[in-house]
């Protein structure tokens, strides 16, 4: 049998494209078979050629008529017959349009020998012409049948005005004959672009297919990701609350030195693994721009300060030495997101001191006031090469580091992410004669524009001091800042010039007051110019203040100095107002004010919490902490038991977590608001949740429940004192 089209890739096999093609060819053929027994009807009624045949034309009229029957059964049932068997619908419709074709060509055949070449003949010669220019564009994608078909409909009719004789007859059947050749070859170049068109597009819609499923995969991947990260951090923070929180209450017990710096060791040990755990999670939400931000009001000037002190110890037991400039116009208070900022500063750092290779970072902190009410933080960080006045700016052509998806460190990505989610930018420059640096800004709203200020000691007016080995990037900051106390102050950057400059002092009006030493952290070569004072006949009276890191101040160099009655130490780094109070205790020698710690410890005196926790360690510890601050303690394991004690007595503040057995934290708080609209009560009690899970959606939960605030575990004494505040207050308690 005839194969007339045999599939030949998977867009030939495509059942959805084979319809498409099929219906769009029966649609046409629909037209076409109402219009071809029009066109003979019309030529018989019209013209000569019934006249001359009649019986003749009545039986071409009545084949016609059947043969309209039989394609029309395929075409107007098109949509019940095609879905049962396509191949064999296919194959059905081309072999009735071939009768179809050979009987309208014996039809032409007809009239054009009968008639001749004049009247219903030229009507009829036309109307073909015109039928078949649009039939071999809609058949196109057939290529077989196509060429088939228009033999079969052109050459009968070409031959029969051919062998009339007349002129008429050659002209009009070499005209069919050259009609057929360019229709064959239209058909072929119809059919490839038809065919390739289509291939095309499968080829993208498969593409397109290939790339949801990636992407339902890849989203699904990330939930997955997010889940367990969420999970995972939980079950991390409920560990780390208990090992911070023990060390917290520890803290205050009775301990030696070398026990409380173990302490502090461990302490730092469990913030850095807190850290870690909350740079994985945001690092997920921030890679899939999830992340919601906590834009609320906070101290600028006391979290670069905060930050800056936290990361320097880290360097120094490195031995890089960490120096930092404050733009003194920095304002208070802005508005802004404090932990995100904070949790980029820390990580930048920190991988600048852990990749230093030349032992010396530098951090800029300046604020740009764009407006009334927003200002550009900048941040710079550079890993210097030198240390001396001659170092070089980092040049235009410096490159920005790009890493791959493979070497990029966590903290730069997350730093990068965070940063682009606060409207903010990170990059980072890579020079081999200017060393790495990183540039970070983030734009805050600013809610006072005043600075932050010290109470200044009138006192320091006109003392002149000589500071010895400032590193030359901090040094005009500190002459600027102590000039503004009033003060006469001068730099070197050596022990021979210090010597000489103060030898040089004794000569004149007003001699020095006295010198801060500013030890390098991989040398104590200054310690030594310290004794040489000390030994100096008409120096060894100068109060010397020596500017040392936390591990310096322990050697035996700092305590064989401190055997010296006006000789001081200045922790580093050195913050405005240490730097100030060490002005103080050195020129006037005023007693060393011992700070508040900054906890009202007062603040919960006469106050009640429930607290409302199943893990005991947990209890235990916020139970310390409740009790250091003054608060009243009661202890529930559960939401049911809470709902018992609330029943017996009032209190002023829920803690409540949020995961427990029999009743849990979401539950009980939806029955206390529930009880307090029955009972109407105007001001309901704030429930505040303590828990491990930390997740955006985790406190979009707690809202959801009825709670007032959100605090995730570990929860910092810091933070729990905050909150406490900001609900209760200094008011008194409830009767």
């Amino acid at each position: 049998m005839l194969q007339l089209f045999v599939p030949a890739n998977k867009v030939q096999k495509d059942r959805k494209i084979m319809r498409e093609t099929d219906a769009r060819m029966a649609k046409y053929s629909r037209r076409g078979l109402i219009l071809n027994l029009f066109a003979f009807l019309l030529c018989v009624a019209l013209g000569d050629f019934y006249q001359q045949a009649p019986n003749y034309s009545l039986g071409l009229a009545i084949g016609l008529l059947l043969i309209t029957f039989w394609r029309g059964y395929f075409l107007f049932r098109f949509d019940s017959l095609y879905p049962r068997a396509p191949g064999r619908w296919r194959t059905h419709y081309f072999w009735a349009s071939f009768v179809s074709a050979a009987w309208w060509s014996l039809i032409i055949a007809s009239v054009t020998t009968i008639v001749g070449m004049k009247n219903d003949t030229l009507l009829i010669w036309l109307y073909s012409v015109v039928f078949y220019s649009s039939v071999a564009n809609v058949f196109a994608p057939y290529r077989k049948f196509l060429s088939l078909y228009l033999f079969l409909g052109q050459i009968p009719a070409a031959a029969a005005a051919i062998f009339l004789g007349t002129w008429e007859g050659y002209v009009y059947g070499i005209t069919m004959l050259v009609f057929f050749l360019l229709l064959d070859h239209q058909g072929e170049v119809t059919s490839r672009i038809y065919w390739d068109r289509l291939e095309a597009q499968y080829n993208l819609d498969q593409h397109a297919k290939n790339l949801e499923i990636e992407k339902r995969d890849s989203e699904a991947a990330a939930e997955l990701k997010n889940t367990f990260l969420a999970r995972f951090g939980g079950e991390l923070r409920t560990s780390l609350n208990d090992v911070l929180g023990a060390l917290s209450l520890l803290a205050d017990s009775p301990l030696t030195n070398e026990q409380r710096e173990l302490l502090a060791l461990a302490n730092k040990a469990g913030e850095r693994q807190l850290n870690l755990v909350n740079n994985a999670i945001d690092f997920s939400h921030a890679s899939n721009e999830n992340l919601v931000l906590d834009n609320a009001i906070f101290n600028l000037w006391k979290l670069i300060e905060h930050v800056v002190e936290d990361v320097s110890h880290d360097a120094y037991q490195q031995q890089v030495e960490l120096s930092h400039v404050l733009d003194s116009d920095t304002p208070v208070r802005v508005k802004g997101d404090a932990q995100r900022l904070q949790q980029v500063l820390i990580n930048l750092l920190s991988h600048a001191i852990k990749y230093s290779s030349h032992g010396e970072v530098f951090f800029k902190s300046e604020f740009v006031v764009k407006n009334e009410q927003q200002g550009e933080l900048q941040i710079t960080i550079v890993d210097q090469r030198e240390t001396s006045a001659d170092r070089k700016p980092m040049p235009a052509n410096a490159e920005v580091v790009h890493y791959d998806t493979d070497n990029t460190p966590l903290g730069i990505t997350l730093c990068k992410g965070l940063a682009e989610c606060m409207n903010g930018s990170l990059q980072v420059f890579e020079d081999k004669d200017s060393g790495t640096q990183y540039f970070f800004n983030i734009t805050l709203e600013t809610t006072s524009k005043s600075p932050k200020t010290i109470v200044i000691e009138p006192q320091l007016r006109n003392k002149r001091i000589l500071l010895v080995g400032i590193p030359v990037s901090i040094e005009d900051s500190f002459l600027i800042e102590m000039e503004a106390w009033g003060m006469n102050v001068e730099a070197v950057h050596d022990d021979e010039q210090a010597l000489n400059r103060l030898e040089e002092g004794l000569a004149e009006e007003h001699p020095f007051d006295g010198a801060l030493l500013y030890t390098h952290v991989k040398s104590l070569a200054l310690l030594k110019f310290a004794h040489i004072l000390k030994q100096h006949a008409e120096l060894k009276s100068l109060p010397l203040t020596i500017a040392t890191t936390l591990q310096q101040r322990a050697s035996a160099e700092v305590e064989s100095l401190l055997t010296y009655a006006d000789i001081y130490v200045l922790l580093k780094p050195v913050l405005r107002g240490n730097l100030h109070q060490a002005m103080r205790e050195m020129l006037l020698a005023a007693t060393a004010v011992e700070e508040l710690d900054g906890h009202d410890h007062q603040l919960g005196a006469g106050k009640r919490i429930l607290l409302v926790d199943d893990h005991r360690v947990n209890q235990m510890v916020a139970k310390g902490m409740l009790q250091k601050l003054g608060y009243k303690v009661t202890l529930a394991n559960n939401g049911k038991e809470a709902l018992v004690a609330l029943d017996e007595q009032a209190f002023n503040l829920i803690l409540m977590d949020c995961q427990m057995p029999e009743l849990d934290g979401y539950g009980a708080t939806r029955a206390i608001r529930k009880k307090e609209q029955v009972d109407n009560i105007s001001e309901p009690i704030p429930i505040v949740a303590m828990t491990a899970h930390a997740g955006d959606s985790d406190q979009a939960k707690c809202f959801a429940a009825g709670m007032s605030d959100y605090l995730a575990k570990p929860v910092s004494y810091d933070q729990l004192e905050d909150s406490l505040k900001r609900w209760l207050g200094k008011s008194e308690s409830k009767k």
